[in-house]
């Protein structure tokens, strides 16, 4: 991923994020954020992603694990 490509796909460090996130932000695009446990994807998922897609111009999507919704694996 990179700042003259921000649609690349990739998974990255959180430094990495914020400094391109300050980036995206001088070029006065709008950066969405969701997150979830996407550990059995579904149409429901689906759904909220593409709407929060809709509410910017790149989506960043955090990826939780079934610990931090307080489960044990």
């Amino acid at each position: 991923m990179s700042a003259t490509n921000p649609g690349s796909t990739k998974v990255v460090q959180w430094e990495f994020l914020l400094s391109i996130r300050a980036k995206w932000r001088l070029k006065n695009l709008v950066v969405v954020w969701t997150n979830g446990c996407f550990d059995l994807l579904h149409i429901g998922h689906i759904r909220s992603l593409q709407t929060a897609k809709a509410a910017g111009d790149l989506l960043v999507v955090g990826v939780n694990n079934a610990n931090s919704l307080g489960k044990r694996m």
